[in-house]
């Protein structure tokens, strides 16, 4: 099992092989996207394509969309941020080192901000020059991985320390407030926010508890399992659609040759073949 633990991820080795799946001629918003750490970009829904491969990806982990269509993707292998243009496929660097550290949960709010968790602060990129400036540290942070923005612009990262919490943080002032913490959360790594504004995370469920997707109301901090298939082991990415639909990457789901779940759905959006999918970070195209 690729066995996730805070603050380190351990990542598959696995390389991507030519020819395995078609190059991807362009994107359209509802297409699912992952970071596969097996060093590529991958489309999954609605056909399987390659976005981008090998060159400055090494083992990504987190992705997002910007206003101009380009992917945001973090790296874990080769620590920076790249950039991305999903219609040539050619990759750019825009932050690495310093206090990037080890990036993993990248999101974008609606100014076209980038915030990044990296396992210890939550940082701030600019988009332009990619100077990195940290938002916040310490307090509640121990192990922050996934990160989201919600509706009205705070920040929600999942730190996956034991017992896994979600802390919501001012993006101004980077002051902290504890939203949810222990319970049905064990080693949260993935969030992401609903349409409704409700937060669903993917949990992992090291330390003895069970791989969960749990749905966090956004007031209350008040925890609902969310009833999902026996395919979930280690979930880690997690994203939801306009329709409420959720998505869950999983690189150790179906005998370990990864996939993407549809939680609710009979069948999964996604099956990997020879570990051709690991599959992190996921996101669906606006």
């Amino acid at each position: 099992m690729n066995t996730i633990t805070a603050p380190t991820i351990a990542l598959g080795l696995t390389v991507l092989a030519s020819g395995q799946l078609a190059r991807a001629a362009a994107l359209n918003p509802g297409d699912i996207l992952v970071a596969d750490s097996s060093a590529a970009i991958v489309r999954v829904s609605p056909e399987p394509a390659v976005i981008a491969a090998g060159e400055r990806l090494d083992r990504p982990y987190g992705v997002a969309v910007d206003k101009a269509g380009d992917l945001l993707v973090t790296d874990t292998g080769v620590l920076a941020v790249i950039r991305i243009d999903p219609a040539t496929g050619q990759q750019t660097v825009l932050s690495s080192g310093g206090v990037l550290g080890v990036p993993y949960g990248i999101a974008l709010d609606q100014k076209g901000n980038i915030y990044v968790a990296n396992a210890q602060p939550v940082l701030r990129i600019d988009s332009q020059t990619g100077a990195p400036t940290v938002v916040a540290t310490g307090g509640d942070l121990v192990a922050p991985i996934g990160i989201a923005i919600d509706a009205q612009g705070r920040i929600l990262v999942v730190d996956a320390a034991y017992p896994g919490a979600v802390i919501r943080i001012h993006p101004a002032s980077g002051r902290q407030t504890m939203l949810s913490r222990g319970n049905l959360l064990f080693n949260p790594v993935g969030i992401a926010v609903a349409s409704n504004g409700d937060i669903l995370v993917a949990d992992y469920g090291g330390f003895s508890g069970s791989p969960a997707v749990v749905r966090i109301h956004p007031r209350t901090g008040q925890q609902t399992l969310v009833p999902a298939s026996d395919d979930l082991v280690t979930p880690v990415g997690i994203t939801t659609g306009a329709d409420g639909a959720i998505f869950v990457s999983d690189p150790d789901a179906f005998g370990l040759d990864g996939g993407v779940i549809q939680i609710g759905a009979p069948a999964p959006i996604y099956v990997g073949s020879e570990n051709l999918v690991n599959p992190r970070g996921i996101v669906i195209v606006p």
